[in-house]
């Protein structure tokens, strides 16, 4: 959004901007005086208002990201603990399961 001078004339006009699919970028009147004043102040709000939704998104992405990153530790923690239990145990680990050791039939 901007205030355009243009002619000879010193007069300031309001233009919209908009990126069209092609890329290009599409001025669009919208007026000059008090209506102009208006839709430009209704753009500066937007516009704040985005930046400030687009900040407090990032830090709770920036948040998320912290506690992924601990709990993903706690995980790789619990599961090495857990394997080496199991492999004491006597369990084996194949295919993506831990299973039971084979036992003998004659033995008993």
């Amino acid at each position: 959004m901007s205030w355009e001078t243009r002619g000879q004339n010193g007069r300031r006009y309001y233009y919209r901007k908009a990126r069209t699919a092609d890329g290009a970028v599409r001025s669009t009147y919208v007026g000059r005086g008090l209506r102009a004043a208006v839709e430009a102040e209704f753009g500066a709000v937007a516009r704040a208002s985005t930046a400030y939704d687009t900040a407090a998104l990032r830090r709770f992405e920036a948040d998320v990201d912290a506690a992924d990153g601990s709990v993903r530790s706690f995980t790789a923690d619990v599961r090495e603990r857990v394997d080496a239990a199991m492999a004491e145990a006597g369990f084996r680990y194949h295919r993506g399961e831990w299973r039971r050791p084979r036992v003998d039939p004659d033995a008993y």
